[in-house]
């Protein structure tokens, strides 16, 4: 049974053409409300309703070619920023999108990707302070299509897809990396405990560490630990996530975090296709997120 074509009402169709609803009038009516307010916040993003399905910018059937924002909406950012006034970007979509301007110039972006029924209420309540915002991208955001693939988990090749995990080229920096997320308070991380040495018959790696808000602000962290196989026998990521947990912590609380990771979790595929914790050293980094790294220890891992 074919599918039936869905016909594109004729408003909608003029919408469409002048690029989402942004013409030349909207752009100038916007800066000159702007001009009158003490803040700015301008929604933009895609536009995902199912029912229209000619018009969907992300979705089923609706790949596109970049990651950047459809039509003129940056265009009118521009014009916004002119005024002098802060601008937050709130972004509503269903796939990463970033503009290098828009990071680059907006000091606040908050992406609240699909947010549901209640979304207008969560953003009004992080806007407002009534809540911190936590959230982790448990993505990478690219600064460009170019970029792609993109992925926090590179390996040690001079052909990477990005990071710069090691290098000092700012071009293969992605714009928000894996494990990204910003908070009203900040946090401080110390006292890292881990046993240099281990067997490999032992069962578990047990690490700990302190995490304590050092802001004004109660607010939730996201510790998050990565592992390094630093020669194995095989290619492996220079970083991968093992372990993370949520914590949530008031002004001047510190909180001891206890990871035991499992000395399988350390193995690999090696060429015979058999999976084995090969002896040697790791590296062991916890973190705000993969770039971000507060602490570090090298273990040995002896058979």
């Amino acid at each position: 049974m074919k599918r039936p074509i869905r016909q594109i009402p004729p408003y909608k169709k003029k919408i469409l053409s002048e690029g989402g609803g942004i013409s030349d009038y909207s752009i100038s009516d916007a800066v000159k409300k702007a001009k009158n307010c003490d803040l700015v916040v301008v929604v933009m993003g895609g536009y995902g309703i199912r029912s229209d399905w000619g018009l969907r910018t992300y979705g089923e059937s609706a790949d596109r070619p970049s990651i950047d924002f459809y039509g003129r909406q940056i265009e009118l950012v521009k014009a916004l920023q002119k005024t002098g006034k802060p601008i937050i970007a709130v972004i509503v979509n269903g796939k990463p999108l970033n503009n290098e301007w828009l990071s680059e110039n907006i000091s606040a972006i908050v992406d609240v990707w699909e947010p549901g029924m209640y979304g207008g209420q969560a953003l009004a309540e992080i806007l407002f302070g009534k809540i911190n915002p936590s959230g982790k991208l448990p993505i990478t955001v690219p600064k460009h299509a170019g970029q792609l693939p993109m992925y926090y988990y590179q390996t040690a090749s001079r052909y990477w897809t990005g990071y710069s995990l090691g290098s000092s080229r700012s071009d293969n920096l992605p714009a928000y990396c894996f494990g990204h997320g910003l908070s009203y308070t900040t946090f401080e991380y110390s006292d890292l405990k881990i046993d240099s040495i281990h067997s490999m018959n032992k069962g578990n790696i047990h690490v700990s560490f302190k995490v304590k808000n050092t802001g004004q602000m109660k607010g939730k962290e996201v510790p998050m630990l990565f592992v390094r196989d630093c020669i194995s026998s095989v290619v492996t990521p220079l970083k991968l996530l093992k372990e993370f947990t949520k914590i949530e912590l008031a002004p001047n609380e510190e909180q001891t975090i206890n990871f035991n990771i499992p000395m399988a979790s350390l193995g690999l595929w090696n060429e015979d296709m058999k999976f084995v914790v090969e002896p040697g050293n790791f590296l062991f980094s916890i973190g705000r997120s993969v770039s971000d790294i507060r602490l570090e220890k090298k273990i040995t891992i002896k058979e």
